[in-house]
């Protein structure tokens, strides 16, 4: 990526960020150690794009310092979708399965990150396959929690919708 250099971070600080990201938190120390081993903390100046909207993502990105400002493009313009801090996991279930980038993130001012790619998902997988059930698990309850938040907006859809509807009568 242009931009990037290495950075060093020692092990047990990797391996405490780690246990932060959410689909990784449940993992032994031993599993977090193999991922932590595998990823190398980049830095990217103001300004540069870390990624760009519809690119594959190979992994998740775990934003150690700094901002990110997400933007997409309508109608061929940049329109600026947020801005994420340090701590953030961006995209973590491209650890798992292929998936594409749905924004533009671009550094405002010097971050650092690291970036958790699937192939070293793999092997921690394969060293320690008790590491699938837990993350199978963490995902699941991922997933509930989601359907139960996207029937709390339904629910408050409707009620508006009746609301108006009561209103315009």
């Amino acid at each position: 990526m242009p931009g990037c250099t290495g950075n060093a971070m020692n092990l047990t600080e990797s391996i405490q960020r780690l246990k932060g990201v959410g689909l990784l938190s449940a993992l032994s120390e031993d599993a977090l150690r193999l991922v932590a081993f595998n990823c190398d903390v980049k830095t990217l100046d103001d300004g540069a794009a870390l990624y760009f909207h519809g690119e594959e993502a190979h992994g998740a990105i775990l934003l150690l310092t700094g901002a990110l400002d997400l933007e997409a493009y309508v109608s061929g313009k940049p329109v600026s979708r947020g801005r994420i801090e340090a701590e953030a996991v961006i995209d973590p279930y491209a650890m798992i399965v292929p998936s594409k980038r749905t924004e533009t993130g671009r550094a405002s001012g010097e971050i650092s990150y690291l970036t958790i790619d699937r192939g070293i998902l793999r092997r921690v997988i394969s060293e320690y396959p008790e590491v699938a059930e837990v993350m199978h698990d963490f995902i699941a309850r991922h997933m509930s929690e989601t359907v139960t938040e996207v029937n709390r907006i339904a629910r408050r859809i409707d009620d508006l919708d009746r609301d108006n509807k009561t209103d315009g009568q």
